[in-house]
């Protein structure tokens, strides 16, 4: 919307929310007991939720270009690429869904939970030293997962106030070294707060629904605002209210119309097999 100034610098600041995605994973991903009491059961449903939409906007996007450039080969190689669309978050989350069950066993413990993130906090030191390439990128941010199994370990064994205590330290010890690496230490003060909100309650029904709709639609939103913005927004003249009002109506159609007719049939198939073994 081609804003400028303090509020410019606060919606940029939007990107590090992916930071909370990714502790988040780790947190309810260590939280879940079919990770632990059914592994294949547990990547059946990760799969069916993210790989129907993945795949669907990769063929979009392969689409356009193979019209754009009438060369199978650029076409091929673009969406090989790992950003297509924006989605350069998915084979993160991927690696992480991949792996947690097996974590899960491993780390089971308050104390495992650091050791886990240390070495994933190594491993992503070393990752960013030697400049390894985007191949390796989510090793790379296999740190932040960890901090969510950090965190869920702590609300388990009641130590919350440990883990609090360690991650203002560090914060604070990498203000001190004047640090410029903020992807850590706005991930080490979001863990405080996301065990924050485990205590409080919106009882506002509105604001409640509002956010129970976007809950349930949100990875939709994630991934479909890109298609969006291409379709409606990108190469057009348009104010900032047109693009404002591009977008909403954009996203909502199309995330619904993509909902009903591509994830949902998805979800009754993997239900409909639950019910057959049962």
């Amino acid at each position: 919307m081609q804003l400028e100034g303090s509020i410019k610098v606060i919606t940029d600041f939007g990107s590090n929310g992916v930071l909370v995605f990714f502790i988040l994973t780790g947190f309810l991903a260590a939280d879940s007991r079919v990770i632990r009491d059914n592994k294949i059961l547990y990547w059946k449903k990760r799969a069916v939720k993210i790989l129907p939409l993945y795949i669907a906007i990769l063929f979009f996007y392969f689409g356009i270009q193979l019209v754009q450039t009438r060369d199978l080969r650029t076409a091929i190689q673009y969406v090989m690429t790992d950003n297509v669309g924006g989605t350069w978050t998915l084979h993160t989350f991927i690696l992480f869904y991949l792996i947690m069950p097996f974590i899960a066993n491993i780390v089971n413990s308050y104390k495992r939970a650091w050791i886990f993130c240390f070495v994933t906090f190594m491993l992503r030191a070393v990752l960013i030293l030697f400049d390894w390439g985007s191949v390796l990128s989510p090793f790379r941010h296999l740190y932040f997962c960890a901090m969510g199994v950090v965190l869920w370990h702590a609300i388990k064994e009641k130590k919350e106030c440990s883990m609090i205590f360690a991650a203002l330290a560090i914060v604070i010890l990498w203000l001190i070294q004047r640090s410029g690496d903020y992807y850590l230490i706005y991930s080490l003060l979001f863990m405080p707060m996301i065990f924050c909100t485990q205590s409080i309650s919106v009882k506002h029904g509105v604001i409640e629904k509002t956010v129970n709709l976007i809950d349930k639609y949100s990875y939709e939103i994630y991934l479909l605002q890109g298609v969006v913005c291409y379709l409606f927004v990108d190469g057009k003249q348009l104010g900032k209210m047109a693009v404002l009002v591009s977008m909403i109506l954009g996203t909502v159609v199309t995330v619904l119309a993509v909902y009903w007719i591509i994830e949902k049939p998805f979800e009754r198939i993997l239900q409909r097999r639950e019910r057959m073994k049962e």
